[in-house]
């Protein structure tokens, strides 16, 4: 078996640094390659400000801080969701990541919630875009907005779409 992992999305996206696990042999198999023996194909610059980074515990604390930021961005849309939209929409609370997925009553059209949604202005992305679950799929993110953006999106959402459901 074979892990692969990345700094993206702790550090940053354009860092382009990541790491493997996997059994001893394959690894040396792997170190042996021309690429990781020439020093052509990795950042040392960028992995050795990582490793620093990982050696004092500043990547462990910038880690926390994260995660914390996420699971309150993460709550803040949740409730505000849940607490505009009622029984109307299923909010599904995510255990991690950067997306909160809604399912809507499947005589609900994606267009018309998308549409609703961007007269709010609100960017959200349509399910339909990630798989073929029976039903209507929103996904929003999350990740990048701080709590009052999110709770201020949701009660546009929740508006948005009451309004929406009225017309049709």
């Amino acid at each position: 078996m074979i892990r692969l992992g990345s700094f993206a999305k702790t550090l940053g996206p354009g860092l382009r640094l990541g790491w493997l696990e996997a059994e001893p042999d394959l690894i040396k198999t792997l170190t042996r390659r021309g690429q990781l023996v020439s020093g052509g194909a990795l950042n040392h610059l960028t992995s050795l400000a990582v490793a620093m980074l990982m050696g004092d515990g500043r990547y462990d604390r910038r880690l926390s801080w994260l995660l914390d930021q996420l699971r309150l961005r993460r709550e803040t849309l949740v409730a505000a969701l849940r607490a505009g939209l009622g029984e109307s929409v299923t909010v599904k609370r995510p255990a991690g990541g950067f997306f909160v997925w809604l399912t809507f009553d499947p005589r609900r059209s994606e267009a018309s919630l998308l549409a609703a949604a961007g007269r709010a202005g609100v960017a959200v992305a349509a399910g339909s875009r990630f798989g073929s679950a029976a039903g209507t799929h929103l996904r929003l993110a999350y990740s990048l907005n701080p709590p009052d953006r999110l709770a201020e999106a949701a009660a546009r959402l929740a508006t948005a779409w009451r309004n929406e459901e009225t017309l049709r």
